[in-house]
């Protein structure tokens, strides 16, 4: 079909599929997929099965990107992957602001013959010895499988699209982080995808399973996929803008529509039990500090911030449009960045401190009120296109309202295994 230039036609309405494949919304009409070769890399399993000596079918298999593009090859408005190209094009047009993004990929490792059982799928040796960036007895038993998945991601399996920088032990039982390198944000986004898929099928070979889940332990801390931005000059190569007043405008932009993107970062009940005060998630308010982990935006440098309040669970290449236009309104708009949020975190002070610090809007505490604060933000909607938007909310409250008809206990594991 490729060497034919045919593509393959798909119904309009599968976008709107939830997870257990009941439509959402019914639309009319055809997308089509269009291959895009520059983004093909060994599939997941093949990645998995290289990094041994083990030979397999698999190794001939490559996974390719699509873009959905109408009958005459044109993308469509429906396209995330094409919404984040035509944003960074007007970045850099407007602007001259060329964007790198970066992920940090957390994970949790459990044996996989749990995975269908809430209350027996967490290790309890890994519960008690399990610590950020140490290696302990607990940690010996998948250690093959963790070197394992570090080659895979670190060496040739996916060129230019994973680029791991480096990699260790998280703070919840059994959790690990792979850092993904800066990248243009959709080949960023493409590596996360990838870099994903690597870790799940490396951790089955090894009798494991991988979840991205939130909140796998309830009295843990959670996992995320912090997102590390950067405003960088024109050329590749340049490095972070000079102008201190663009870089802010760019991420104040972000800032000033966090409610709205959390639509789209915060998309499952259970994204929200992550992103708790005191749990150095992001926090509750709508805020940014220097090096403060209690901030949703985590400043590095003048022109960096980290994006913490984003859930693993999210699609990714739904919050890279959405974040991408809201530092585009705030370009537009010349937007500030308000008060740096003290250290202590905006929950823990006053709301007199907060107010003095500018810091007066709350994150969205449900998916209810993520979608609502979308729905009211009329200037990120329309840079988004109701093409997105609406099935989007369709699609996010309808799988949830769904998961909530389910026993706790049910939801809990359903969670595990889908994310």
């Amino acid at each position: 079909m490729m060497a034919r230039g045919e593509m393959v036609q798909v119904p309009l309405l599968v976008t709107t599929l939830t997870r257990h494949d009941h439509v959402a919304a019914n639309l009319t009409g055809a997308i089509y997929l269009k291959p895009e070769l520059a983004t093909a890399h060994p599939q997941a399993a093949a990645a998995a099965t290289a990094s041994s000596s083990s030979s397999s079918s698999s190794a001939h298999r490559l996974e390719v990107m699509t873009s959905w593009v109408d009958s005459r090859g044109a993308a469509v408005p429906e396209c995330p992957r094409s919404k984040i190209r035509d944003l960074c094009s007007q970045l850099l047009a407007q602007s001259g602001i060329r964007v790198l993004a970066g992920f940090e990929v957390e994970v949790v490792l459990t044996p996989a013959a749990t995975t269908t059982d809430s209350s027996s799928r967490l290790d309890q040796q890994q519960q008690q010895h399990h610590g950020w960036s140490t290696m302990t007895s607990a940690d010996a038993a998948i250690l093959d499988a963790i070197e394992a998945i570090a080659q895979a991601l670190g060496d040739d399996t996916a060129p230019g699209v994973v680029d791991l920088h480096q990699f260790h032990a998280e703070a919840a039982p059994g959790q690990w982080e792979f850092v993904l390198g800066p990248q243009p944000p959709l080949q960023a986004v493409d590596g996360l995808v990838a870099a994903r898929e690597i870790i799940a099928a490396t951790a089955r070979r090894y009798g494991l399973a991988a979840t991205f889940h939130p909140r796998p332990h309830p009295d843990q801390h959670g996992t995320g996929a912090h997102v590390h931005l950067s405003a960088n000059g024109p050329a590749e190569g340049d490095g972070e803008v000079e102008d201190e007043a663009t870089a802010a405008a760019f991420f104040g932009g972000i800032l000033a529509h966090l409610p709205a993107i959390s639509a789209f970062a915060l998309p499952l009940d259970a994204s929200y039990e992550r992103v708790k005060a005191g749990m150095h998630s992001g926090g509750e308010w709508v805020c940014w500090g220097t090096q403060n982990r209690e901030t949703p935006l985590r400043r590095i440098t003048r022109a960096r911030f980290e994006v913490r309040s984003v859930c693993g669970t999210a699609n990714p290449y739904l919050v890279m449009a959405a974040m991408l236009a809201a530092g585009l309104d705030g370009l537009e708009r010349e937007l500030e960045l308000p008060g740096e949020c003290p250290v202590e975190g905006a929950s823990q002070i006053s709301q007199a401190q907060r107010e003095k610090a500018g810091i007066t809007t709350r994150i969205p505490q449900s998916v209810e009120e993520s979608v609502d604060a979308l729905a009211r933000d009329t200037a990120l909607y329309d840079r988004l296109g109701p093409q997105i938007v609406k099935p989007y909310a369709t699609l996010t409250t309808g799988w949830n309202a769904h998961l909530r008809g389910m026993e706790p206990g049910e939801r809990h594991a359903l969670l595990l295994s889908r994310y």
